[in-house]
């Protein structure tokens, strides 16, 4: 069982021992804040965990995503918004193959009404994996907001 009241105790003496420690402490530390919720923590982490690392965690970058994504649906703030997007687009690089920064990309989009926005991103995950049924529904509902009922449907049912 994962314990983070003990990894962050844990974490946080090695950061007092030695803040540079290991390439991935700065990064852990901000991962237990999102998760409880403090997202402000998080990306004070991030931003620590590349003032020390730089890409070498590249995650990081998602990570700010997910945090910027999650504190905008509290915040309601543009600006938030705009972060989650930029994060999401400068991991892209990182892991183009991989259906998840797509999927929370487009969430991002989604969320702020920019239907249009989410078509070429899922497009471009799905000529490579045309079945990935998280890319699908996004996809689907990308479609459906932008008067494509029929597309849509076909994409609910693929996925």
């Amino acid at each position: 069982m994962y314990d983070l009241k003990k990894a962050r105790q844990y974490y946080e003496e090695a950061a007092r021992l030695n803040p540079q420690v290991d390439h991935r402490l700065w990064y852990q530390l901000g991962r237990i804040d999102f998760i409880e919720s403090d997202f402000d923590g998080a990306l004070e982490k991030f931003a620590t965990q590349k003032e020390y690392f730089g890409e070498q965690q590249p995650n990081v970058l998602y990570m700010e995503g997910l945090v910027y994504g999650y504190k905008a649906r509290v915040s309601s703030d543009p600006a938030d918004w705009r972060q989650a997007e930029l994060a999401f687009i400068n991991f892209l690089p990182h892991a183009s193959n991989s259906p998840w920064t797509r999927t929370d990309l487009a969430w991002v989009y989604f969320s702020q009404g920019k239907y249009e926005e989410m078509l070429p991103i899922l497009e471009e995950g799905l000529a490579n994996l045309p079945d990935q049924p998280w890319l699908l529904n996004m996809y689907g509902l990308a479609l459906l907001n932008t008067d494509k009922p029929e597309d849509a449907l076909n994409a609910f049912l693929h996925a």
